[in-house]
């Protein structure tokens, strides 16, 4: 047998391998031990052969209870993803599989992989859109804009600040072939807004195989009120400076919630009321295109207060006076409609799809007025 992570987003540390029977532990980020959670690597062993994978130290990741529940390790041996038949037993996770081919990739999430931002270039540039550059990380990777539409409102939607949380990926594929192919409001949305979409924030978290931060050890999405923030956050935040923004998504996974929601700041004093009505619009429309968006569930309100600026959502709401929010998708399944699947890539990308009615009805619900800082 024998275990590889030598591919994007590959990352694990092997402790024992045997006959039938390999013994792995999750790494914390690079640069960052506080965050331990994203897995992902090759198994190799002969056609046949039923091996126990075993990743000893689910206990001491950040978020250690995420592996219990409804959660299975996700598989592919080269075609679909699938979720295997994982346990979590006595603080390990256990998979066993059977090999019909002789390697197989387990990961914490199906990875959303480089290749598949070349072909949304493509799709992009096909249907008459256009890609840019913001700026290069510090290890020389380019942080993407590709934009869409030639409205008068400026709509931002941003994916993988937190590398690991690649539904966000999956999402952003879905949400932008739905608009190249003409799905329904993709026309009206187009001639409404622009759409500027970043499909990775993280491009080095990414490559690295972290979860939550960038090279530098960096969690992007609690820099955002900084004077010196990373680039990643800088080049996007000064982007929209220039913009303008009208309607935001900001969009990860959670680890621990077994549910679709999209969480926005608090009300507080004086927060316009045209932010509220995008809102309820939004989600209004969601709920109403797909049963997996629901509003029931969602993180607990705040102590009150300003929202922390520090956050990507509330940076814009605050700098914008538009409504922003943080799409949240789970990693294990959706409580009220369980799948065998669970929450798989397909699933975030139906997802992505439909948000285009909940973004519409958030523009049409109130005529924002923004300046252009």
């Amino acid at each position: 047998m024998r275990v590889s992570t030598g591919f994007e987003s590959g990352r694990v540390d092997t402790l024992e391998i045997g006959k039938r029977r390999v013994v792995v532990a999750v790494p914390h980020d690079v640069a960052a031990p506080k965050f331990r959670q994203w897995f992902a690597f090759d198994v190799e062993a002969d056609v046949g052969a039923t091996a126990e994978i075993v990743v000893a130290n689910a206990e001491a990741c950040t978020w250690a209870d995420a592996f219990g529940g409804e959660y299975r390790v996700y598989a592919s041996d080269g075609d679909a993803w699938r979720r295997t038949d994982s346990k979590l037993d006595r603080g390990r996770l256990v998979v066993r599989h059977t090999f019909e081919r002789p390697r197989v990739r387990l990961a914490y999430y199906p990875p959303y992989p480089s290749s598949r931002i070349t072909a949304l270039r493509k799709t992009v540039r096909a249907a008459g859109g256009i890609e840019s550059t913001l700026g290069y990380t510090q290890a020389g990777r380019a942080i993407e804009r590709l934009v869409l539409g030639s409205g008068d409102r400026s709509v931002w939607i941003v994916a993988q600040q937190h590398p690991g949380e690649s539904m966000a990926g999956w999402f952003v594929e879905g949400l932008v072939s739905a608009l190249c192919e003409g799905r329904a409001g993709a026309r009206e949305l187009l001639q409404k807004a622009t759409l500027s979409i970043v499909p990775r924030m993280n491009p080095d978290g990414v490559a690295l195989g972290n979860h939550r931060t960038n090279a530098t050890g960096l969690d992007l999405n609690r820099v955002w009120a900084s004077d010196d923030a990373p680039i990643e956050v800088a080049s996007v935040r000064d982007t929209m400076k220039m913009t303008g923004a009208h309607f935001a998504l900001d969009v990860h996974g959670d680890e621990r919630l077994p549910w679709v929601f999209a969480q926005a700041s608090d009300a507080y004093e004086g927060r316009p009321k045209s932010i509220g009505e995008s809102i309820a619009a939004f989600e209004a429309a969601m709920v109403a295109a797909t049963p997996d968006y629901q509003t029931e569930h969602k993180y607990p309100k705040g102590p009150g207060g300003p929202p922390n600026l520090a956050f990507c959502a509330n940076w814009i709401q605050h700098q914008f006076g538009c409504a922003a929010l943080t799409l949240e998708m789970p990693f294990s399944d959706h409580k009220k409609r369980p799948d065998p699947r669970g929450f798989f890539p397909a699933r975030a990308r139906r997802l992505g799809e439909k948000a285009i009615v909940g973004i519409l009805a958030a523009l049409d619900a109130q005529d924002v007025k923004t300046s252009v800082s």
